[in-house]
């Protein structure tokens, strides 16, 4: 069997070799996508000017919160004492000293990071 016995087995075949091409172009996008994601993980962060919380993948603070604008936007903390999520201004605990994070709401130093896998609802 020569070329000239079957003319559509090259076109096939470049045809073929694209689409697997294509799939493990996504195959590989969508892995290494979800690899970044986990290890960076998304942070919550608190404005400490509105008390909006929300997620993002930046864990640094302070941030333009999305809602009021002001530049206030901390990684959140959950008070262990009254179960409530708020916003820690790192910069004014430096600046005053401050070595421990305190709840606004009861004072309670027992203060744990939240994590990316917590749901927000309830808090």
């Amino acid at each position: 069997m020569s070329k000239q016995d079957r003319p559509w087995l090259q076109p096939v075949l470049v045809a073929a070799s694209i689409v697997v091409l294509a799939i493990a172009v996504v195959v590989v996008f969508r892995s290494t996508a979800g690899n970044s994601r986990s290890v960076v993980g998304e942070a919550v962060l608190g404005c400490t000017a509105c008390d909006y919380f929300y997620r993002s993948d930046n864990r640094r603070g302070p941030l333009n919160c999305p809602k009021c604008d002001a530049r206030a936007a901390w990684p959140a903390m959950l008070c262990r004492k009254c179960n409530r999520v708020v916003g820690i201004d790192r910069m004014m605990m430096r600046r005053e000293g401050i070595s421990d994070a305190t709840c606004p709401h009861c004072g309670s130093t027992d203060l744990r990071t939240i994590r990316s896998s917590e749901s927000l609802e309830g808090f």
